[in-house]
C-alpha cells in the first residue's frame, strides 16, 4: 500500500486529512486522523468498516495540519464539495503520492 519513500515523508504524529483510492472500484475515501501511519494500517487490515470491502487501497494524497479540529473541518469540506477537493489539489494543499 505504501512504499518506504512515501512512509518516510509522512509525519505520523501530526493531524492530517488523507485520501485513499480503492484499487478495486476506483472510488476514494477521505478521512482524518492524528496518526496517519496507524490509521492506514487499520484500513489495510480491514478494521475500518467503510473501506473493508474496497481493499486493496492506496494512499492517494494527504494534508498535514497543526490541530485535529482543523483537519476534521477540512475532511468534512472535502467530502461535501468535490470543488473544494479539486481546488486543494490544484493549489497543492493536498500532497499527492506518486
Amino acid at each position: 500500500m505504501l512504499s518506504n519513500t512515501a512512509i518516510s515523508k509522512l509525519k505520523a504524529d501530526k493531524p492530517c486529512v488523507y485520501v485513499l483510492l480503492s484499487l478495486l472500484d476506483g472510488n476514494r475515501y477521505i478521512g482524518s486522523t492524528n496518526n496517519i501511519i496507524r490509521r492506514i494500517k487499520e484500513h489495510s487490515n480491514g478494521k475500518v468498516i467503510s473501506t473493508k470491502r474496497r481493499r486493496p487501497l492506496k494512499l492517494y494524497a494527504y494534508q498535514v495540519f497543526n490541530d485535529l479540529a482543523t483537519a476534521r473541518l477540512l475532511e468534512g469540506k472535502y467530502k461535501k464539495s468535490r470543488g473544494a477537493f479539486d481546488k486543494a489539489i490544484r493549489d497543492k494543499k493536498l500532497i499527492i503520492i506518486r
